[in-house]
């Protein structure tokens, strides 16, 4: 017969890891909520990579937008002018009637 898996609440793994963080020990946790270890982990890392990805405000957000936006538009000039100077060798070596380098 085999077990159901049991799952858990954000709120409820929230509560696990406060009490970790707050200095009870791992082992007195897992004995009280009949949990594993590698959960416990498994939640601890998961709610670091999600602060990690919320964690930005709306001003750093706005701002890191407009150097990418900055940088897009220096990409773009630079592409033109990169296909200009390929033309203008390729055009200066027909007069030349040497090969483009």
């Amino acid at each position: 017969m085999s077990r159901k898996r049991r799952v858990f609440t954000d709120e409820f793994k929230a509560k696990v890891l406060s009490e970790v963080a707050s200095g009870r020990s791992m082992a007195e946790v897992i004995r009280q909520y009949g949990l594993s270890k590698n959960a416990i982990y498994d939640w601890r890392n998961q709610a670091a990579f999600d602060t990690e990805t919320v964690s930005v405000s709306r001003r750093a957000l706005t701002e890191l937008n407009s150097k990418v936006s900055a940088l897009e538009r220096l990409v773009g000039r630079l592409s033109v002018e990169n296909d200009f100077l390929k033309k203008l060798e390729k055009l200066e070596s027909e007069v030349d009637g040497s090969e483009p380098v």
